[in-house]
């Protein structure tokens, strides 16, 4: 007996085959809800000989199988898909198990997502959706020894939004949060997947780059400058001025020794970026001391 067991995206639209067992041909890697009757129907669907009501996803030599829903909290989280040797219909013994496996596995997956869902919300600011500072700092320390030991640069990206008091002012701190929350989202979708954006404070971001050095995060950075300008923002059918925003970058082991000093460093050359007329990148001045 051998078979797989799948879990479901948090799009929903698709499920990822997480563990597979037994066979020499490992299952689809994906399986769309519509291809599978249990999904489908929201109960275990067993199949007893080729004839019956047949899955889409199923293998079309396979004798029988189960697909059992794995359910937690009120919703259907993954499922387990069972194929039976051929020549061995399923009988209700094996139907009974399965249930039972269903059964204990959909609890167990409930809480693991719970952990993940709550431990996201901690590490997570919750307007922007970009980590907090804590684990900025975290991650910033952490990539720092990674840095040391492979002798490696380390750049830190400080961004600060131009005039943002203003939209406050102007059009009230409803449209202010629909600022800020729309240009992370900017840089959440120009950034690497290695790279690390947080909301540090008020209207102020950071992105760690790590493995870049200072040329390749001031190229960064105006990539990042020129995405902000580009940036459409309509709040309850109002437009709202084009955004612009300062960039202070820093690099590791250019400027900095430490994580205090490279924040040091990167929040001075965001002044000066603020200081000389705003919606600018610089660098940061000299080497650690």
């Amino acid at each position: 007996m051998h078979g797989s067991f799948y879990v479901y995206r948090e799009s929903r639209d698709v499920l990822e085959r997480a563990a597979a067992w037994g066979g020499e041909t490992p299952p689809e890697p994906t399986l769309s809800p519509e291809d599978c009757w249990a999904l489908r129907m929201g109960r275990p669907h067993f199949v007893r000989r080729k004839e019956g009501v047949r899955c889409r996803h199923a293998a079309s030599d396979t004798q029988g199988y189960g697909c059992i829903p794995v359910l937690g909290q009120g919703q259907v989280l993954g499922l387990v898909h069972v194929e039976l040797d051929s020549g061995s219909p399923a009988s209700a013994e094996i139907e009974r198990r399965l249930r039972t496996l269903g059964d204990s596995i959909g609890p167990a997956l409930a809480n693991l997502k719970l952990r993940d869902a709550l431990r996201q919300l901690a590490l997570r600011d919750g307007l922007t959706g970009l980590y907090n500072r804590r684990y900025m700092e975290d991650a910033l320390q952490r990539e720092l020894h990674r840095a040391e030991r492979s002798g490696k640069p380390l750049s830190l990206i400080m961004i600060d939004i131009d005039h943002f008091k203003r939209f406050n002012d102007t059009f009230g701190h409803d449209a202010g949060d629909f600022v800020l929350s729309s240009i992370a989202r900017t840089i959440g979708a120009a950034i690497r997947q290695s790279d690390i954006a947080c909301r540090y404070g008020g209207e102020e971001l950071t992105v760690v780059l790590a493995e870049s050095d200072l040329e390749h995060a001031l190229q960064r950075a105006e990539k990042l400058r020129l995405a902000i300008r580009e940036t459409h923002l309509t709040h309850r059918g109002q437009s709202l001025p084009g955004p612009t925003a300062s960039f202070g970058v820093a690099a590791y082991p250019a400027h900095a020794g430490n994580v205090a000093d490279l924040l040091k460093a990167a929040d001075q050359a965001l002044y000066r970026a603020k200081q000389a007329g705003r919606d600018r990148v610089c660098a940061a001045d000299g080497s650690p001391g």
